[in-house]
């Protein structure tokens, strides 16, 4: 399962979306302004993977790995991480 964690306003987030979409990936959306859990996730994938660093969105989560969650738009790592996965299974 893949979770993109996103606002409402995020252009960032949208662009994450559209790439998921384009892919074929199926995901669901989280909003961090209106889900506290949500909200809480995120915090704690910041604190454990980026300690120190300035939380946003989005945060993309691929199959709850660690090594799946991708902090921004980077649509060049999340696309080799798909098509790693891809290759292993």
């Amino acid at each position: 399962m893949t979770v993109v964690y996103a606002q409402k306003l995020c252009q960032q987030c949208r662009m994450v979306e559209r790439l998921l979409t384009n892919l074929g990936v199926t995901y669901e959306v989280r909003d961090v302004q209106e889900d506290p859990q949500a909200l809480e996730d995120v915090m704690e994938y910041w604190r454990t993977l980026r300690p120190g660093e300035q939380p946003s969105t989005p945060v993309t989560v691929i199959d709850g790995d660690p090594v799946g969650v991708f902090f921004g738009n980077v649509p060049h790592r999340i696309k080799a991480h798909l098509a790693q996965e891809e290759k292993a299974s």
